[in-house]
């Protein structure tokens, strides 16, 4: 888990909703997460993120799970995730809401 890979990893705007999801609500089915993207398209942001060190992916059966590696991600960058999901929502609140000029 490096820290360039997690950056880069995060820098795709899907990518942060991912991860902005997993870090709300918790362990999700892979298809359980909405995207609006092909089903291959979706599989390669997982993929992105799982390499990056930022999920951890459960098979039980034909279905497979990911979460996020928070524990891990605390230990070795502590309070990373946080401050990236403070800057994502702020981004997202200024975009939706410029100032009036």
């Amino acid at each position: 888990m490096q820290l360039g890979d997690l950056l880069q990893a995060f820098s795709d705007p899907l990518r942060r909703r991912i991860v902005h999801r997993l870090a709300t609500q918790g362990e999700a089915g892979c298809g359980d997460i909405e995207l609006p993207v092909t089903r291959a398209t979706g599989s390669y942001h997982f993929r992105i993120l799982r390499t990056a060190g930022w999920t951890h992916t459960r098979r039980s059966g034909r279905e497979r799970y990911i979460s996020l590696r928070r524990a891990d991600l605390e230990a070795r960058f502590p309070g990373l995730l946080e401050a990236l999901l403070r800057a994502d929502e702020a981004e997202r609140k200024a975009v939706a809401e410029p100032d009036a000029m």
